[in-house]
């Protein structure tokens, strides 16, 4: 049996205690007018971690790469699973092994 499974999540946050008050609650000088959450990475296993990608607004476009999303990374640790869960409304996600592909399954006992 596969031990490891890929896949995609998505996330439906609280709209007035989610993902903007923990930014504002845990990152130094947060500001939602300033900055755009672009992504949300969690890690879990025997600590937890909650990565904060966020687009500054202020920025200097840099010419170095073309094409790239520029962001700002921020590593929150030593909060809980709970602490972070809370703030989600609803979430759904598929996991699926290597040997297929999700976008070419077809479901026969409907």
């Amino acid at each position: 049996m596969d031990k490891d499974y890929g896949g995609k999540i998505s996330a439906k946050f609280h709209a007035n205690s989610g993902i903007e008050t923990f930014c504002a609650k845990h990152i130094l000088h947060y500001d939602s007018k300033r900055f755009h959450i672009v992504a949300v990475r969690v890690f879990a296993a025997k600590e937890f971690i909650v990565t904060v990608y966020l687009d500054d607004k202020l920025k200097e476009i840099s010419t170095i790469h073309p094409g790239k999303i520029l962001v700002k990374k921020f590593k929150i640790e030593n909060i809980t699973a709970t602490e972070f869960f809370d703030l989600i409304e609803a979430f759904n996600f598929t996991l699926s092994n290597d040997h297929y592909d999700l976008d070419n399954m077809e479901v026969i006992n409907k």
